[in-house]
């Protein structure tokens, strides 16, 4: 009998001991998801208070080590900000979590803008304008437009500008994520930057 109440107490003893050895440190892991369980690329999740942090890959995952009663914050461009509480009742080492972020939307009032002052000068510039006669006159100047950039850009196969060009498209999409992509039909300097060139005849077909 007394054997079996040693046995015990040795076994209460082991389990105390392993529970206190019990780690406050955990390798959290997961995907960061938006409402269309599509995975959102370059999410910054930082830990509140403290100065660590990672951001989520291509495919939305990510992982970090955290401890007990850290809060995660996610954040994105084009969405709800939300946040993840690591609760003091974890038992696993590794966790895994699922994150979905809401969309953030905000639909602004429509501007017109106009690279004129006045009714005048628009009258002006659009009286001034070459505008092609015909289809054809217009494929000419197009193609004519096209040849002359090729003589001053030569657009030459470089794995590097097709790296770049790729990257500035990705770049664009997540910038412009839940808004509308800017349009250069609306920007004045645009205009008048075309209207000059069209001044000084750049657009016209130089002869050899």
């Amino acid at each position: 009998m007394k054997k079996y109440i040693l046995y015990l107490i040795g076994l209460f003893f082991i389990l105390d001991i392993s529970n206190a050895q019990k780690p406050d440190i955990y390798q959290l892991s997961g995907f960061v998801k938006s409402e269309l369980q599509e995975g959102l690329p370059f999410v910054h999740i930082i830990i509140k208070n403290k100065r660590r942090g990672t951001i989520s890959d291509f495919q939305g995952f990510f992982s970090l080590v955290v401890e007990k009663n850290d809060t995660l914050i996610f954040s994105s461009i084009g969405y709800k900000k939300t946040s993840f509480y690591v609760g003091d009742t974890v038992s696993y080492h590794d966790y895994f979590i699922t994150k979905i972020l809401e969309s953030d939307t905000i639909t602004l009032n429509e501007m017109v803008i106009f690279p004129w002052n006045t009714y005048e000068q628009f009258k002006e510039a659009f009286l001034k304008l070459d505008a092609p006669k015909d289809d054809i006159d217009r494929a000419i100047k197009n193609f004519a437009l096209i040849e002359e950039q090729l003589k001053k850009y030569p657009a030459d196969s470089d794995p590097s500008l097709n790296y770049k060009y790729f990257m500035q498209q990705t770049y664009n999409q997540l910038y412009y994520t839940g808004q509308l992509p800017p349009n250069n039909l609306l920007n004045p300097i645009a205009w008048a930057q075309f209207f000059s060139a069209l001044r000084n005849g750049d657009f016209k077909r130089k002869e050899k």
